[in-house]
Formats: C-alpha cells, structure tokens, sequence
C-alpha cells in the first residue's frame, strides 16, 4: 500500500507496506508455423503459489510465524502447460524449492545437450551469443537465491549476532563479508552505494528493492548494475549522499520509471 500522506511506496513512520505480487511468467512453445492454427503451441508458466501439506510438529509456536512454511501451509513453485497465459490446466505440477532448483539444473543440463558436440554440432555465433546473453539472467538470479538462502542460514544458526557484545559478528556483516558477483545486487550496491550500502542491507524495504531490480533484469535482459546507471545521475548522488533511507528512495525511483 502506497503512503499518501508522504507519496512513498514504504513510509517508516506510518508503516505502510505495499502489496507485493507472487512471481510469475510464462513462455510459449515453439512451432514451426506460428500461423497455422493447427499447430498452435501449448505456453507454460511459472508461478510461486501458496499450498498445503502436513503440519510441521517443531515443538515452537509463536516464533514459527516468521518462517515462509508454517503448521500446514507450504510455499510452492508451480509448473503448468496451457493453451494459452492464464488458462490452467487440469493438472499442473507443484515443486518444493529444492526440487524446483534440481528442475532449473536439468534444464540447463538438457539445453547444453542441445548442441552437445559429439551428438549434433555446434552453435552458430549469433545463437551462441543469444545463449550467453539468456545465461547472463541465469547467473544473476543464481547469486540472487544463494545469497539470500545463505542469509537464512546465517542467522538461523545464530551468526546474527548480540547488539550488547561487540565481538559478535552481526548478520548482515556475515553476509557482507561472503565474495559476490559483480552483477548481482549486492555486488552493484556495493559498488555505487559504498557509503550507505550497510544501511540498505539493513532498511525495511530490502527485500522490496531486490524484487523490483530482479524484475527488471529478467525482464530487460540487463545486470542489477545495469538497473541502477538507468536512474538519473542526480538521484542517485541524492541516495548515497543525502537520502535518510537510500534503498527506500532508490525504490521509488525504479518504480517511477516502471509506470513511465
């Protein structure tokens, strides 16, 4: 929900949340006429949907809220083919998450086989550059999700650290001291945010911000930096130097250019 008293997406003060939106994509099918009606493809989607399975027996109660699977509610990812965007199937397959990565991993192990050298030659330069261009995404959304698993694991197994004891290491130091890739968020944060980039690991609106420039990486085909050097130069001088919350400010402004 948007701030109308102070026009932000989050507003600190009156703790207003916007509505954030489960992921969701679909590709169609090739054919080799795309004009025949006859052999018009089949699309499949992708989508993180909310199920059901059996209640977790953990021993904790209240504490449990916080995790994405609670009692006997599991977050999924679903897989469906359809005749077309948004008509589902009968029977769409829902995976758990590691599951859904071994799926990615056999993907990409079936599509190198597509021009495995032994079996039908190589690629053309142009499709090879196609390809690498798609990888580009892949290995983005791969540092994305390792990153933010390993931010769980830190802090579940108590690297966050005590506020009163100074000899703890603290969550988000953990993780900042993990290598990353250059393109992936945090490696462009901490490239052109170095002033404020500790501040932005740590603002409410993180997780919102991450979401927003994974967004349009997959969508425009570019790398986290990439997403920032869009924004004027003025705004973003403006967030590491003046802006009170840089992750909340450089949000908006992505999100502006977005409804342009």
């Amino acid at each position: 929900m948007r701030c109308i008293a102070h026009n932000i997406d989050y507003c600190i003060p009156c703790n207003s949340w916007p509505t954030i939106k489960p992921f969701s994509t679909s590709f169609e099918g090739y054919t080799a006429n795309p004009e025949d009606p006859q052999q018009w493809p089949n699309s499949v989607s992708v989508e993180a949907v909310e199920g059901t399975g059996p209640t977790l027996e953990t021993g904790v109660s209240d504490v449990e809220t916080d995790y994405a699977d609670v009692a006997d509610v599991r977050q999924l990812v679903e897989i469906d083919t359809n005749y077309k965007p948004g008509r589902k199937s009968e029977h769409p397959v829902r995976l758990t998450r590691a599951a859904a990565v071994k799926l990615a991993a056999a993907l990409l192990e079936a599509t190198d086989d597509t021009f495995h050298y032994t079996r039908c030659g190589p690629l053309r330069p142009s499709e090879a550059k196609e390809l690498l261009y798609a990888l580009s995404a892949v290995e983005y959304q791969l540092t994305e999700i390792r990153e933010h698993a390993l931010g769980d694991l830190l802090v579940g197994v108590g690297l966050a650290g005590d506020s009163d004891e100074a000899t703890e290491p603290s969550a988000t130091d953990s993780i900042a001291s993990v290598p990353v890739h250059p393109d992936s968020l945090a490696g462009a944060i901490a490239a052109m945010f170095p002033a404020v980039a500790a501040d932005m690991k740590d603002s409410p609106v993180f997780g919102l911000l991450n979401g927003a420039v994974s967004r349009v990486c997959r969508e425009q085909g570019i790398t986290a930096r990439q997403v920032f050097e869009s924004i004027d130069v003025a705004d973003r001088e403006f967030a590491q130097c003046h802006s009170v919350d840089a992750a909340s400010f450089l949000l908006r402004r992505l999100t502006e250019q977005e409804g342009r």
